[in-house]
């Protein structure tokens, strides 16, 4: 199963951002990945990003399937800045497979250390 683990980084929001990068780079491309909102978005785990300098904050939304089965929704605002400036919304729904929870991944993140996390798209 393929290991990604997030770049080190001095804040949260910063750390997430690499989270959700990497997460897409392993998962973009897959054929249970949508563009589309899919009604379940707002449910488990909400976390907060860093997309530019006075930019609206991205979200990372993690959904327990069951079975070692997660939803991941990374929503880019409008509006953002830095290397993914972008004019509209996107947003990127994937299914992917992992022997961690999630949940307690991201309630116990360390940006400044972060830790490797499994996953597998399905």
């Amino acid at each position: 199963m393929p290991t990604i683990t997030p770049n080190p980084k001095p804040r949260k929001d910063l750390g997430f951002a690499s989270l959700a990068h990497y997460l897409e780079v392993n998962l973009k491309g897959t054929d249970h990945e949508k563009r589309e909102h899919d009604g379940h978005y707002g449910e488990g785990r909400i976390v907060k990003f860093f997309t530019g300098v006075k930019a609206p904050q991205g979200e990372l939304a993690i959904r327990r399937m069951g079975n070692g089965r997660w939803k991941i929704s990374i929503l880019r605002p409008a509006g953002r800045g830095g290397i993914a400036t972008g004019t509209s919304e996107v947003q990127r729904v994937y299914l992917c497979d992992s022997p961690d929870d999630l949940y307690a991944y991201v309630d116990n993140y360390d940006s400044r250390s972060p830790k490797a996390l499994e996953v597998e798209a399905v």
